[in-house]
């Protein structure tokens, strides 16, 4: 079963050794180029995009409020937050917002909110 490996003879050609190491960098070389102008086209896509929407939302309000006012001295951090909560107050910045719309009419907003200590996804409901 198999080969006998004292009867198979090996031979090795290097004059071509050189030219195929040449032709393996030459291609190396390509490929890497050719990952740097893409990676060069995604960031200046993203770039494009991210000034895109910095203009839209230059027209947009900076500070908002979702709720009554509240106290400074009842804010917490949201590090100490472990388990859901029935009533407490955060304060923080929203840094993604998305809205789903429900059959019914109604929305679900879910807020992701920072306070540089640590982050939250929040779910409000609204009503019709």
């Amino acid at each position: 079963c198999g080969f006998d490996i004292d009867k198979v003879i090996f031979e090795t050609d290097d004059s071509n050794r050189d030219e195929d190491l040449a032709s393996l960098e030459a291609h190396i070389q390509e490929e890497d180029q050719q990952s740097a102008k893409e990676a060069t086209e995604k960031i200046e896509k993203i770039k494009a995009e991210k000034a895109k929407q910095q203009d839209n939302n230059g027209s947009s309000v900076e500070k908002c409020q979702i709720g009554k006012p509240i106290h400074v001295e009842n804010i917490k951090p949201i590090e100490i937050i472990i388990e859901e909560e029935f009533k407490i107050a955060i304060e923080g910045v929203i840094f993604d917002i998305n809205i789903k719309k429900l059959k019914s009419g109604r929305h679900i907003v879910e807020l992701k909110v920072t306070d540089y200590t640590d982050s939250l996804v929040l779910k409000m409901f609204t009503r019709k």
